[in-house]
């Protein structure tokens, strides 16, 4: 009984097995070439054809592979949006930063100008008549052009 189980089962399951397994198996396809020259491709050999040759076309992908296909598409968008993202993330830092950089550059170049204005306190008057500029006043006016300098250079 269990023989007769198996082969009844082999008989039902084997043209499944057959239909199932000829969707992965390559197909033939015959180009035949007719009297007038023309190729003519076909499942069977053209009749009266001058020459016949048969061409194995490889099966098309699977749907687990079509499947698999898309999920790496999917995970190469996410990945290429999210590598966008973080450029346009740095681009804005790198352009808040430049305006940074330029209102800060701005200002010592203001602070400079504003250090060379010589005021009523910067003279020192000479006991014979006569004024001149207090060391102080060079003091603050190295002092200006150097923090403007050094903001400058750090920009480069």
């Amino acid at each position: 009984m269990a023989i007769k189980t198996i082969l009844l089962g082999l008989f039902f399951t084997l043209p499944l097995i057959i239909l199932c397994g000829s969707s992965a198996v390559a197909e033939t396809v015959y180009r035949s070439v007719n009297e007038k020259g023309e190729v003519i491709y076909s499942s069977e050999p053209v009749e009266g054809a001058e020459s016949t040759t048969p061409v194995t076309i490889q099966p098309g992908p699977s749907q687990a592979d079509i499947e698999e296909a898309k999920q790496r598409v999917k995970k190469m968008q996410r990945a290429a949006e999210k590598g966008q993202s973080q450029r346009d993330q740095q681009q804005r830092k790198s352009k808040k930063l430049a305006s940074d950089q330029a209102g800060t550059l701005a200002e010592a170049e203001k602070a400079l100008q504003e250090a060379k204005v010589i005021r009523d306190s910067d003279w020192q008057f000479l006991a014979k008549g006569g004024r001149h500029l207090k060391p102080e006043y060079f003091e603050r006016v190295e002092k200006a052009k150097a923090e403007y300098e050094a903001l400058k250079k750090s920009m480069r």
